[in-house]
């Protein structure tokens, strides 16, 4: 069973997140920014820190972020430090600045920016999960755990289930890049527990269950998770392979055929091609030559003849 075994490198700031949500949820200053550019974005700001002086930090912090994401870094980090000699807790501040520091492979620079920004702004989530982050890279896991752990918390204080789950994927993937397999299982069913990312870390707790052998078991938290989330398609590649291996053909052809358009949508074509080899399998053992031959047709057309024929059974 596959996994998908990535480390999530960048912090996903207030901002960045905000462009999936409604239109009326969008901060001002992104819609000027997606409509006008970093000119009128930051004329904005500028004035917005006029109007409220005492949140001129944050504003500047803000103006800083959008320059990182116009890839004028040298101009980001002079306001962005500039908003840190007006108010040294602005912890959104050290948050960009360590953002912009770990993009830029400054990875020292950026850690202790993060830790700073821990300590004059407890309540800054995301200064914590970057901490997280930089100690998980080099390795230092327990110190990432503590970090990790903190900003969970803090993110589902504030209700912010989309970072919270980020922060926990990290701190999973932080327990299997140590070797602690069992702590990253138990992990797992803590967190499904406690509602934190319920459709990815289901296909997760499946996939320990398959390696097991155990179908049954890894079937039944495939369909837990399709239910969690509808749109996790891991939980449905799942249930397609774990209703091969129980010899149901047609309940695994109906799962796999629904992930066939999730992974092209993603345009995800490693687990694509695991997918069609998986569908080609089964109507080549149902005897079912002519649908075989449709789905080697469309993967030598989504994937390439050469890579095809190197994953299909």
């Amino acid at each position: 069973m596959k996994k998908i075994f990535f480390i999530i490198l960048l912090v996903c700031m207030v901002l960045s997140c905000e462009t999936t949500k409604k239109e009326e949820d969008i901060p001002e200053d992104l819609k000027i920014y997606q409509t006008s550019g970093i000119k009128e974005t930051v004329a904005y700001l500028e004035k917005m820190g006029r109007e409220e002086p005492l949140n001129k930090a944050y504003y500047l912090a803000k103006t800083g972020y959008y320059y990182i994401e116009d890839k004028d870094y040298e101009k980001a980090e002079s306001i962005l430090k500039k908003a840190l000699e007006i108010n040294e807790n602005e912890g959104f501040a050290y948050n960009e600045l360590g953002y912009l520091y770990s993009i830029q492979d400054k990875s020292d620079m950026a850690l202790e920016i993060y830790i700073k920004g821990t300590e004059k702004d407890p309540e800054m989530a995301g200064n914590f999960y970057g901490a997280g982050v930089m100690y998980s890279n080099m390795k230092e896991y327990a110190k990432a755990e503590s970090y990790l752990e903190k900003a969970i918390n803090l993110y589902k204080k504030a209700d912010v289930d989309e970072k919270a789950d980020k922060a926990a994927r990290q701190l999973y993937f932080t327990y299997l890049d140590q070797g602690e397999r069992e702590k990253a299982r138990d992990f797992l069913s803590t967190s499904i527990s406690k509602g934190l990312d319920k459709g990815y870390f289901y296909s997760q707790l499946a996939n320990f269950y398959f390696e097991d052998k155990e179908f049954d078991n890894a079937l039944k938290n495939n369909l837990k998770g399709i239910k969690a989330d509808p749109e996790e398609a891991e939980n449905y590649f799942g249930a397609g392979v774990n209703y091969y291996y129980k010899r149901d053909f047609k309940q695994a052809l109906k799962y796999l055929e629904k992930v066939v358009p999730m992974y092209k949508k993603a345009n995800n074509l490693s687990y694509l091609g695991d997918a069609y080899a998986y569908l080609y399998k089964i109507n080549i053992e149902e005897g079912n030559k002519e649908k075989a031959d449709e789905i080697e047709k469309a993967a030598k057309q989504e994937l390439g003849k050469e890579n095809w024929e190197k994953i299909k059974f």
